[in-house]
């Protein structure tokens, strides 16, 4: 991974990781001493338990997603390859893996 975001005591609002390539997963990792957070990804209709020592790998580039929790300190870290980085270095998007490979 080319970059990696810190999220200290926030919820993110629903979005895209527009820049990431579409194929990529990205792992973002929640810690902290908080109650409860929920991952919401609208378009597979799911609501998740997104509490503390959860680590969860994501489309962001295809799937909306939002993160919210009940206050407390949270901590978030978020892996990523931006699409510019790696046209930067000279190398493509990371191939596309299935559960067959």
């Amino acid at each position: 991974f080319l970059g990696r975001s810190l999220i200290f005591n926030r919820s993110t609002t629903l979005h895209i990781d527009d820049k990431d390539p579409k194929g990529n997963l990205t792992p973002i990792l929640t810690v902290g001493r908080y109650t409860t957070g929920t991952l919401h990804i609208p378009e597979l209709g799911l609501k998740a338990a997104y509490n503390s020592g959860t680590l969860g790998m994501l489309r962001g580039a295809l799937l909306a997603h939002e993160v919210t929790f009940d206050g407390g300190q949270r901590v978030a870290v978020a892996h990523f390859m931006h699409t510019s980085m790696l046209r930067d270095i000279g190398a493509g998007a990371p191939p596309l893996t299935s559960v067959l490979d």
